[in-house]
């Protein structure tokens, strides 16, 4: 029978989710095979064109070991032909498995498909321990993502006696996996399936939303003092909880009267940041500026000089304190992360000069190389001591 477009695409995703994660296939040749299979005017294909749709770019499952997997999970049955004698023209139905199905399937199969280190593993957390079943029946996905498993397990054995305070998407997947992208859905599509898969969302990892569209600026305590402009989202809601909620004055030891979320680069936005000061009747001739340690955060310092009136100055406290939380997780084993490719930043040695000594070797190694040293290496208890 046929399918319009909207059953193609729905068929499509099926396909592609279980050979990546249930067959182990790699994204690009399941995407190819879920594709070739999906785009057709009815769910059928003859034998010999199903091999040739299968057929291994590389060194990896070969086409009649896939054939096999899928008759066996059901994703393909004969329709016309005979199994004990093959023929070319034999012709298949293409069943694209819904999760219950491929949940059914995966039971039938039992341990016999458990993979060395998923049988090795031994959760530490109550969260994860109760949620085996469910990555029991996804072994191949739960195979490439172990090492990230294991960390996210570390951490909900940690706060199941400490309860964690709320952190923003960002921050919360630097203290987990030492990456603040790590959490980012569109960075790996089978991580973010298999969290989904065992009930991972923003409540269980205690995350607060975050959706900041322009500059938006807080000012508890006056505009007779500094006002900090920060680069990350994440970081403007925790220092916002330590000027607001907790009301402090000092941060790192910095008097602040407020603080302004740079919005990801819209201070770099003629007249932008002028606005923001002037609505708030900021008394002083410059602000505090703290970013990201990479090539972009100094290419958003130079930029935002040019374009503004106010003068900005290096928040010092604030760079000596990532620096020696870095320092601290070199020690612990933790490399500094690579940055996304960037193109190297003018006047680095001016802003350079500006970094306190204790800082400025590690700051200049860190911009060289590529990395970069993000601002939710602080988190919200040191912004608090």
């Amino acid at each position: 029978m046929g399918y319009g477009t909207r059953e193609r695409i729905e068929a499509e995703q099926e396909l592609f989710e279980w050979l990546q994660d249930t067959a182990g296939l790699p994204g690009g040749r399941a995407h190819g095979i879920a594709n070739s299979l999906s785009n057709r005017t009815q769910l059928t294909i003859k034998r010999k064109a199903l091999l040739n749709v299968l057929k291994a770019p590389d060194k990896g499952v070969q086409a009649p070991e896939l054939f096999e997997v899928m008759l066996d999970r059901k994703i393909i049955a004969l329709e016309r032909g005979d199994l004990r004698h093959p023929g070319p023209n034999d012709i298949f139905t293409i069943h694209p498995p819904r999760l219950d199905g491929a949940q059914d399937g995966a039971r039938q199969q039992g341990g016999a498909h458990q993979t060395p280190r998923l049988s090795a593993f031994r959760p530490a957390s109550q969260f994860i321990g109760i949620r085996m079943h469910r990555l029991a029946n996804a072994p191949l996905q739960t195979e490439r993502n172990i090492d990230r498993l294991r960390m996210l397990d570390s951490w909900f054995a940690r706060t199941e006696t400490h309860l964690p305070i709320a952190a923003t998407l960002n921050q919360r997947a630097y203290e987990i996996f030492n990456d603040e992208k790590a959490l980012s859905e569109h960075l790996d599509g089978s991580f973010g399936r298999l969290l989904k898969r065992i009930g991972v969302d923003n409540d269980a990892l205690h995350i607060i939303d975050l959706d900041r569209q322009r500059l938006e600026a807080f000012i508890p305590h006056g505009s007779a003092a500094p006002i900090l402009v920060v680069e990350n989202g994440d970081t403007y809601e925790s220092l916002k909880y330590v000027l607001g909620e907790a009301g402090r004055d000092r941060v790192l030891g910095q008097q602040l009267g407020g603080i302004v979320y740079g919005a990801g680069g819209a201070v770099c936005t003629p007249g932008l940041l002028d606005e923001t000061l002037a609505g708030v009747n900021y008394r002083k001739d410059h602000v505090l500026y703290w970013g990201d340690i990479d090539r972009s955060g100094v290419a958003e310092t130079s930029r935002a000089r040019e374009v503004c009136n106010v003068s900005i100055r290096l928040a010092k406290p604030f760079y000596r304190k990532m620096a020696q939380l870095q320092k601290e997780r070199l020690h612990r084993g933790f490399d500094i992360e690579m940055a996304p490719r960037q193109s190297f930043p003018e006047h680095l040695d001016e802003i350079s000069r500006e970094v306190p000594l204790f800082a400025r070797w590690m700051f200049l190694q860190t911009i060289r190389e590529g990395k970069r040293i993000p601002q939710e290496i602080i988190p919200l208890e040191v912004l608090l001591e």
